[in-house]
């Protein structure tokens, strides 16, 4: 695997990962601690979805999904012993009606995730970033948009901030939802900066009122 630079004495590294099974985005943050800027030094998907094939035999008892997880997990594992993170975030999973499959792979996705954390360093924390957040603070909305559309708001924050040798039109789609989930981590967890979702919220239905309704008299 590649590996990001080491790090400035000057700076706190945060890593931003956007979880899944067969593809695994992530993305390293430099921050440095006098004037608050952020720099792009690394980004990457781990791609095991070749993992399965190479083990026939533990793909016919157990299902490739296990042995793609265990490779994201020793993956991490390298990678987080040699960026040595001061934080980390990943995109938490998500239920879509009629994909609970998928939102089942994504749960045993982030156990895998929370251990290998735990594993590195117990005195961290795997933060939970939801998928609108992680696009609103890119200035993104999670309605009507696309791949494109976080690209674009991606580039827009660090298409000029990156490191020698990163390039952002180098990252696919995994990469780039991690360094989404980066900043998401900064903005949200180290500014302290708090935005008001663009979710729709549903119009609180008014109180239902009784007629009084006046009895006639007898005559």
């Amino acid at each position: 695997m590649e590996y990001p630079p080491e790090q400035s004495p000057d700076t706190i590294r945060l890593i931003g990962i956007d979880p899944g099974t067969a593809t695994l985005g992530t993305a390293i943050l430099d921050v440095n601690m006098d004037t608050f800027e952020a720099t792009v030094v690394y980004g990457h998907t781990n791609d095991a979805s070749k993992v399965s094939v190479l083990k026939a035999w533990d793909k016919d008892i157990r299902g490739g999904r296990d042995s793609r997880i265990e490779d994201h997990a020793e993956y991490l594992y390298e990678l987080f012993t040699y960026a040595n993170p001061t934080s980390i975030a990943a995109e938490s999973p998500f239920l879509r009606i009629g994909r609970v499959t998928s939102f089942e792979a994504l749960v045993e996705c982030y156990r895998m995730m929370r251990k290998v954390v735990w594993q590195y360093s117990p005195s961290l924390c795997l933060r939970r970033i939801d998928p609108i957040s992680a696009k609103n603070y890119v200035g993104v909305s999670h309605i009507g948009t696309d791949k494109e559309d976080v690209r674009a708001g991606v580039v827009k924050h660090y298409g000029d901030k990156c490191a020698d040798g990163v390039d952002l039109d180098d990252f696919d789609e995994h990469t780039i939802d991690a360094l989404a989930v980066a900043h998401c981590l900064l903005q949200k967890y180290i500014h302290g900066i708090e935005l008001i979702s663009t979710k729709k919220k549903k119009k609180p239905r008014g109180k239902k009122t009784r007629r009084k309704t006046k009895r006639r008299k007898a005559k």
